[in-house]
């Protein structure tokens, strides 16, 4: 999957010279904490957060009094505060590259470009949307975890058993935990937890969890 079909459209941005509380307002009226930061040409130059004009300070004006600051503060415009190195993505980059850019950047959007242009943006919360519909989450079934064997076509072997007993699988894929080897993980509907056990058992060297969810 491509970060174009999940990213969010109709970015919502502001210009370099804009006040920090006109862009806080915007915020809140939009429903977003972040925004792309653009210069009058319509280069990305920037990207601010409602953290950084809730942590701004009236020094980032470069008045060393810190008499009357809320009027300080007020003077501060979106280049005084925003973050200039800005990571961003292609709309062709894959969902994996976004999430592994953002988990090793430790940052939570990235702007999407083609080009020069900024055409969306993608979030964690994106993100975590799409691993929701992975793993099935939002529909109801048996969610079993185990360790495969180690052979050739395991994982093909469990899928078609499955199938032969008349389950659905809704998901299913390999994940690497912290304390785990990897193992698999898969939403079936249509049988019960006893029935999925038992088709397990004889074809997995472990059944790590099993449970209806």
């Amino acid at each position: 999957m491509l970060v174009s079909e999940i990213m969010q459209g109709n970015v919502i941005s502001c210009l370099a010279d804009d006040g920090i509380y006109t862009i806080l307002e915007k915020m809140k009226s939009e429903g977003v904490s972040k925004m792309p930061v653009m210069d009058r040409d319509g280069a990305l130059i920037g990207i601010i957060t409602d953290k950084d004009i809730l942590n701004a300070s009236p020094l980032e004006c470069g008045r060393k009094s810190i008499l009357d600051s809320a009027y300080l503060v007020s003077k501060l415009k979106a280049e005084d505060v925003m973050t200039r190195e800005v990571i961003r993505i292609s709309e062709r980059s894959t969902i994996e590259e976004a999430a592994r850019i953002m988990a090793d950047s430790d940052i939570s959007c990235l702007p999407v470009v083609n080009g020069e242009s900024v055409i969306g943006m993608i979030t964690k919360s994106d993100i975590f949307r799409l691993i929701l519909e992975l793993f099935g989450a939002r529909h109801y079934g048996v969610r079993a975890s185990f360790k495969l064997l180690d052979k050739p076509g395991s994982l093909a072997e469990v899928s078609e058993a499955l199938a032969k007993k008349g389950a659905d699988i809704v998901s299913i894929g390999t994940i690497r935990g912290r304390t785990e080897e990897g193992h698999a993980t898969m939403k079936v509907q249509a049988l019960s937890k006893e029935e999925v056990e038992d088709i397990l058992k004889p074809l997995v060297m472990r059944i790590v969890d099993i449970r209806e969810a």
